[in-house]
């Protein structure tokens, strides 16, 4: 939409999505930094959700005629989990998913199987976490996104298991 308006020299437009792009890509920006700089007591990754945690807690409390930070604020967050769980076992998007799923057919190797089940069930649950947003939005209206604090607070706790033991 950026570069639609753009092309009809709606510069007013332009940077309404300049601004949640600038800050998703700091939020990509920000996550590098916790990987290669980061010195502390937690993997970098549990650091980088508690700090995106942190972050839609204060969008929940931005009041609505800010709608405009609050969406620069939550892209700022997205940018952060998306450059810290780039992949999940392996399979970094739908193509990968569905690449081990014909590999699978192919050579009949479970392990396949198994990369291209856990990607769409990821696929899934955000599926879910979708329609439960949805849903909540008519209850908790702008406080909805705390929901999404509270799955995170979660993540964190499951990143302690060793999936390796």
């Amino acid at each position: 939409l950026l570069g639609v308006h753009a092309s009809q020299g709606n510069w007013a437009m332009c940077l309404k999505y300049a601004f949640p792009i600038s800050f998703f890509t700091f939020g990509i920006f920000l996550a590098d930094l916790f990987r290669k700089k980061g010195n502390f007591k937690l993997h970098w990754r549990q650091n980088a959700v508690i700090f995106e945690i942190l972050l839609l807690i204060c969008v929940a409390f931005i009041p609505e005629n800010m709608n405009a930070l609050a969406n620069a604020m939550t892209s700022f967050a997205c940018g952060i989990q998306v450059q810290s769980f780039k992949k999940v076992c392996g399979i970094g998007n739908l193509r990968g998913g569905t690449h081990n799923l014909a590999e699978y057919f192919y050579t009949k190797n479970k392990k396949f199987l198994e990369y291209s089940l856990m990607y769409f069930a990821v696929i899934l649950c955000f599926i879910i976490g979708a329609i439960i947003g949805s849903k909540f939005s008519n209850i908790l209206g702008l406080k909805t996104i705390l929901l999404s604090a509270v799955s995170l607070i979660v993540c964190v706790f499951i990143m302690f298991i060793d999936r390796e033991n």
